[in-house]
């Protein structure tokens, strides 16, 4: 019965902040974990050199703007 009491009692405002730390670590660890796998290393790759190969497009064409005003004047 004392069991049955504890489990319908509502969890202190401590006793949650103690919950979601350890959650909150949980998730950290395991997403370091998932880190180190060559899959997910090989897409944060990919996905680097698209942000870097967007930037240097973007630039290019910023350039090539430039050139024109430039010729133009």
């Amino acid at each position: 019965m004392d069991r049955e009491r504890a489990n319908k009692v509502p969890p202190t405002e401590g006793e949650m902040q103690e919950k979601n730390k350890a959650k909150g670590c949980l998730i950290n660890a395991q997403s370091l974990i998932d880190e180190e796998h060559d899959d997910v290393k090989h897409m944060n790759k990919m996905v680097l050199y698209s942000k870097v190969v967007t930037i240097r497009d973007k630039q290019l064409t910023e350039n090539k703007k430039l050139e024109h005003k430039y010729v133009d004047e």
